[in-house]
């Protein structure tokens, strides 16, 4: 559902537009207006219009839209129930309207005609209408469980009846969400991009010089993220923040050593086992094989948690079945003549995490893998915990040095501004703290 705010007109103006019978309109409900023509509703209109001269406006018009998927459910009386819920939601209450469906598009949709004076002469305000409307309409498609479509999607657009810039902005918007979805990391979706000759853009903040924004370009033309649906905060949320100089890169740096790093996206120690064998020669010749596993391995599959909450759910990759192959990892290094080299765990943001992971859910969704987490979101840290725990025992137990990372992020007054808004990656400030960690624990010498 969609409610549009129109333009203001005169009741006049709007009578005739509203109840007219070439666009087969019927009246589907009204209040305190007399509606046996036209002229009858304006004059209506006015005469509770002139009991307060002080609203320069009072004529007021709302269309609300709907998707042609709810044709089928949206009777006349449905859709005034909807009209009358969206109206008291946004305080349009002791006052005259009309609600107006119209039959001329493919898709169902009324208008909404109301008087800004009340019944007893007050101003009904206007105030913030645009953003609270925003927020009704999307409420009340949840709650009625209207179609709703994604708006990343741009399902409704008819692609052949679009010419110049427009035709381009969304072609561009196709392949640039094309690419989103073969993609799980930034590295990635730029191959992709460039696989549909889109060139991505990144700019800073003048004054911090931190990522501020994300525009492409295809031949000619050049668009910000915004306006193709691809920002930066809503790439981020499928790839996590951009961190074009990552720990690894940093340490390299600072250390002045050659740094291969093999690390993917979503690796669990299972994955990591199959990566680790691919690259033998490499690790034969390296003094240290760092490896850090486990915040994948605790986590879990969220839609099928969100789609039956009682049955039992498991970890990606069981406790025991964790500790036995990061064992064998470790074992193999040692046997290839390197050092291992063991990372904790960065905590988590539960709250965030929660938000990422159930952002595709509906509310009953949502509401389940809370209650499975024992009603509160905190719940996600058990397992991290856990896990945590467990790479510590395995450090001391097998004798590999352990880079506490934790422990450097739960010292900082607020470590939450040194993660992603996803709430499990660590974003530019946290690679450099971890960075920080590293290059302390060998320039020290705590690790030879």
């Amino acid at each position: 559902m969609i409610a549009k705010i129109n333009p203001n007109r005169t009741f006049a103006v709007l009578a005739d537009y509203t109840n007219n019978k070439e666009k087969d309109a019927r009246i589907i409900a009204h209040k305190d207006v007399c509606i046996v023509n036209n002229q009858a509703i304006t004059d209506s209109f006015e005469t509770q219009a002139s009991t307060n001269k002080r609203v320069k406006n009072p004529c007021k018009h709302i269309s609300l839209s709907f998707s042609p998927h709810d044709a089928n459910r949206m009777t006349d009386d449905f859709m005034a129930q909807i009209a009358k819920e969206y109206m008291e939601k946004m305080g349009i209450r002791n006052t005259q309207y009309i609600v107006v469906r119209h039959n001329d598009k493919q898709h169902p949709h009324c208008h909404i005609v109301y008087n800004r004076v009340s019944n007893d002469g007050k101003t009904i305000s206007d105030s913030r209408n645009f953003q609270r409307s925003r927020k009704i309409a999307y409420d009340l498609t949840v709650k009625h469980g209207l179609y709703m479509a994604n708006k990343e999607q741009d399902q409704e657009v008819k692609r052949h009846r679009l010419k110049g810039k427009d035709k381009t902005r969304y072609r561009m918007k196709d392949k640039i969400r094309e690419a989103r979805s073969a993609s799980k990391n930034w590295q990635q979706f730029n191959t992709e991009l460039k696989k549909r000759g889109i060139c991505m853009n990144i700019f800073y903040h003048k004054r911090s010089h931190l990522i501020h924004g994300v525009s492409f370009t295809e031949g000619i033309r050049h668009l910000t993220g915004v306006k193709l649906n691809a920002s930066y905060p809503i790439l981020c949320k499928d790839f996590g923040d951009l961190v074009e100089d990552n720990f690894a890169e940093q340490c390299g740096k600072r250390l002045g050593l050659a740094i291969d790093n093999y690390g993917r996206f979503g690796c669990t120690v299972t994955v990591g086992e199959k990566i680790l064998n691919r690259h033998l020669d490499q690790i034969v010749h390296s003094d240290f094989t760092f490896l850090e596993y486990g915040g994948n391995d605790c986590d879990f599959k969220w839609p099928e948690i969100g789609a039956d909450p009682d049955r039992r759910h498991d970890p990606n990759t069981d406790l025991k079945t964790f500790s036995l192959t990061y064992k064998s990892l470790i074992d193999k290094v040692r046997n290839l003549g390197s050092r291992p080299v063991m990372f904790s765990l960065i905590p988590l943001v539960s709250d965030r995490y929660f938000a990422h992971v159930t952002r595709d859910m509906d509310k009953e969704g949502r509401s389940n893998v809370l209650r499975w987490l024992g009603g509160d979101t905190e719940g996600i840290n058990n397992w991290h915990e856990i896990y945590n725990l467990q790479i510590f025992k395995l450090g001391l137990a097998l004798n590999v040095p352990v880079i506490d990372v934790t422990t450097a992020f739960l010292s900082k007054k607020c470590f939450q501004d040194y993660m992603c808004a996803d709430g499990i990656h660590p974003n530019e400030k946290g690679h450099r703290l971890i960075a920080d960690t590293v290059c302390d624990l060998f320039k020290g010498k705590r690790i030879k």
